[in-house]
Formats: C-alpha cells, sequence, structure tokens
C-alpha cells in the first residue's frame, strides 16, 4: 500500500478514540487523471478534541495535513492551519505528532502541550 503508514496511524486512531472518524476520498490506487491531480485526499474529524483534519496530497511535493477547531455542532470555530511536508514519512510523523498535541492540549494526553508544526 502507497500510504500504509499513514493508514495505520488513522485505523489505531479510530479504534482508540471514540468519535474520531475518516473518509477516505483518495484516487493513489487508479490510473487516471483525477488521481494525478488529487492522489491523497483523506478528510477527518475528531469529536474527542473537536478538531476536523484534511490530508491532501496535490503533487509530488504538495503534502497537506490541515485542521481547525469545531464545536459540538461541527462549525468551524477558529483559523484553519496548515503544515506542509515533504515526503510521506514526514507526514505520517507530523500527523502522530499533530494528534499528541491536539490531544494534550484537550487535556488528554497528559504531556506538555507542543507546537505542532
Amino acid at each position: 500500500m502507497k500510504y500504509k503508514r499513514i493508514y495505520e496511524i488513522l485505523r489505531k486512531r479510530r479504534q482508540k478514540v471514540d468519535g474520531f472518524s475518516y473518509i477516505d476520498r483518495s484516487c493513489w490506487n487508479r490510473n487516471d487523471y483525477t488521481a494525478r491531480l488529487t492522489p491523497l485526499w483523506i478528510c477527518m474529524e475528531d469529536k474527542s478534541i473537536n478538531y476536523r483534519l484534511w490530508i491532501t496530497q496535490t503533487s509530488t511535493s504538495a503534502m497537506h495535513i490541515s485542521y481547525v477547531q469545531i464545536n459540538g455542532q461541527g462549525e468551524r470555530v477558529g483559523k484553519e492551519q496548515h503544515i506542509r511536508c515533504r515526503s510521506k514519512i514526514e507526514l505520517a510523523d507530523r500527523l502522530e505528532r499533530l494528534f499528541s498535541v491536539l490531544d494534550a492540549a484537550a487535556g488528554k494526553g497528559g504531556g506538555k502541550e507542543r507546537k505542532a508544526a
């Protein structure tokens, strides 16, 4: 699988955290024009920490994690943040770190809050 580590992170989070879900709209397993435009596109919502997140890849070198705080009704309540990544490895590392930071900020991680990017 092309993005194996990212999918492992998402699978573990879904198993471990109530209120976490994601929709995979990725086209990486297809061989057409759409797949070349957006090979990776995953939308996540984590109600346990009140955040919506997106993972996107729009070219070989343009991988992003975007996230925004949401309220109980799923409406945005903050400014959207973006993390740019240069590789699949960096993307997976930063996604794991972001979840740790957001968990800590929500009082779920027990550790110090760190900067996500």
